[in-house]
This record gives C-alpha cells, structure tokens and sequence, in this order.
C-alpha cells in the first residue's frame, strides 16, 4: 500500500482525507480512495495550487500580473486552480439543484433524520436567513476553502503517524495493546469514536507524530501592530513582519528532550518532567496553523505568533477525527509492516511525504 507517491496512483491517505472532505462537504466523495489513484486530476491540481501559491506568495504583490498570464499555461498553479474552481462550482450547483427539488424541511425534522446535513446544506441556510452577512461568495469560497484545504493536512499527518508507528515496534505494540484491550458497552471493536478519543496512548501517538512531522512547513507571518513589539527581548517596529517555523519550535532541545527520537510518553501523565517543562512543551506544540495579519498586543510571546488561540487551525477537529477513527480501524483489520526506513518530504507550505509506502496484510478475526 503506498501511503504517498508523485505518480498517478495518488497517496491512499490523502485520498481517504480528500473523500471524506467530500462527503462532509457536498454529501458525496470524490471517489479517488476507490480507485486508489487520481482519476479526475484533482489531487495533481492541489499540488500545483499549492506549489503556486508558495511561491508566488513570497511576492504577493505580483500575484495578480502573473496569475493573469499563468492560467493559460496548462499544468500551471494558476490554471490548476482555475480548474478547481470550476470542479467547486459544478458541485455547489449540483447541491443546490438538490437543495431545490427536495421538500423543505425545519432544523429540527432535519436533525432528526439519519442523514446529517453536509457543510453545503449548513452555510445555505445561513445564507437564507441572512443573505447580506452570508453572501452567495461566502457559501462558494466555503466549498472552495474546503476542497483546497481539507485533505493535504490530514493526508500528511495520517501519513506521519503510520510511518513513525511502523518504524518503532514497541509503539505499535503498545498502541496495538490499547487498542485490542478497548471496547465501548455495547462490545464494539473497535470501539466508537467517543471511546477511542479517551485513549491515552493513542492520542500521544497521534501527537509526538505531529510534533515530529508538522504539516506545515514554511514561517507563519505576522505584521507588527502600531506601536511595535517586543518580542522576547527584541523590540521590533510596527509593520515589521515576523514569523516562527514549526519545524524550528518542535526541535528546540531547550524545551523537548531528545526530540528525534520517537517517544509517545513524553506525552503521558506522570511522565516526571516537571510542570515547567510540560507547560513549555504545550506551549511550542503548533502542529498545524492559519494566518493572521497582526500581532495582538505590544508585548507578545514568540510562540503565540503561530497557530495559537484563534489563530489555530479551524478544521483541526475534523482532521483529529479522521486520525482517531482510522488508525485503530486499519490496526483492527490490518497487520502493519515498515518497509520504508527514511522518509522524504517535499516542502510547498505542507511538508508532503514523498513515495512514502508500507505493507500491510489482512487480519483474520475468526
């Protein structure tokens, strides 16, 4: 099975993300975990949007000259986002043709239904009920904002977790442990969600691999607010663009010891680092993040610049959700062997995994 890989038989863990973004989305996948390869070029065109966007974003101010040239360049960023935007656009319209012929129903008939109502459904009401706040640009950039952002960060988190999982026996082991010794009260195995999110060890797995291997890869700017700021020491003036690379708080040995190492237990309680070093530790976690156009205030700690707050990733919970339920599930029906030693990464904004692969066979529960 390979996890990631530039050929045209696209990463399964991206496409196990990018078809659930779907479903959640517009109440139907993508179909790309089925055929197990990108069968309408879309994950070819995240990548080049992606690889555009880094680049370009360094010079933002030409973005609109070259962007106007580069979307009639096939295989460019630009074009591949225009085809997103077209792909986006049919979808929207397919819903809201869906939307119209259904009968209309209240919240609560709806939410007494089996069949949860998708992103699409939710922000159309909104829009309903409240056209000038919730404009027809709002509910497309949302499809949009979905599709774009939705896969890449869970596919190469997912990604991270089973590589460093395979690569240390005695994790899996223990993980594997966990996970059999666990079911909910009605027997389940594995269990539901509600009780796999209680497990200590997994959630430790899922966060020393995100700490290791942050999906992002690039600083995370912030503009100096008026007044300036002194930042750890260093008064910086108002306009003034700083930033803080993940990578480079993760693998700060002041604050996580031996950080190259594998450990899910730094994690645990009663680890015996003291409240200090737990709370510092904490603090530099900052696996996945959004922008923001300023500081908060004069004063401002480093590590707040990045991915804290209200600055953290708005769709952490989804990707969260999506590596709590599958991991167990694929340990559940799959034995899991390494057959990767190294991992190489490409970094366009996401630190990607490249021709990631393990093997894994199919368990009997006889």
């Amino acid at each position: 099975m390979s996890l990631m890989s530039m050929t045209r038989h696209r990463p399964l863990a991206q496409c196990y993300a990018f078809d659930v973004i779907g479903n959640i989305t517009y109440s139907e996948r993508f179909g790309v975990l089925d055929a197990g390869e990108d069968t309408h070029g879309i994950l070819a065109a995240l990548d080049h949007t992606l690889l555009y966007g880094t680049m370009v974003g360094l010079y933002a101010k030409f973005h609109p000259l070259i962007y106007r040239l580069a979307q009639y360049i096939p295989g460019s960023g630009a074009s591949a986002r225009g085809f997103l935007m077209n792909l986006v656009r049919a979808r929207m319209q397919k819903r809201s043709k869906e939307r119209t012929e259904k009968p209309k129903v209240s919240d609560a008939e709806q939410r007494g239904t089996d069949k949860p109502q998708d992103f699409v459904d939710k922000i159309s009401e909104a829009s309903e009920k409240n056209p000038q706040n919730v404009t027809p640009y709002h509910v497309f950039m949302m499809g949009f904002g979905n599709v774009v952002a939705g896969s890449d960060t869970t596919g190469t988190s997912l990604s991270a977790v089973l590589f460093y999982l395979t690569s240390s026996p005695r994790c899996l082991q223990a993980l594997r442990a966990e996970i059999e010794n666990c079911q909910d009260d009605s027997g389940n195995k594995p269990p539901t969600f509600e009780h796999l999110q209680k497990l200590p060890y997994l959630q430790a797995v899922i966060k020393e691999s995100l700490c290791m291997h942050p999906a992002t890869g690039l600083q995370m700017w912030r503009t100096v607010p008026k007044g300036g700021a002194e930042i750890q020491g260093v008064f910086f003036p108002e306009n003034s663009v700083v930033g803080l690379n993940s990578w480079t708080a993760h693998y700060d040995e002041k604050v996580f010891d031996k950080p190259h190492e594998f450990r899910p237990e730094r994690w645990l309680p009663n680890v015996g680092y003291s409240a200090e070093r737990l709370k510092a530790m904490e603090s530099y976690y900052i696996p996945v993040s959004t922008w923001s156009p300023v500081l908060n205030s004069s004063r401002f700690c480093l590590i707040l610049i990045v991915g804290m707050g209200s600055r953290t990733c708005i769709g952490r919970h989804i990707s969260t959700l999506e590596m709590i339920k599958l991991i167990p599930q694929m340990e559940f029906d799959f034995e899991l062997q390494e057959t990767s030693s190294s991992m190489r990464a490409r970094n366009h904004w996401f630190v990607k995994p490249d021709n990631l692969k393990m093997r894994v066979r199919l368990r009997s529960h006889t």
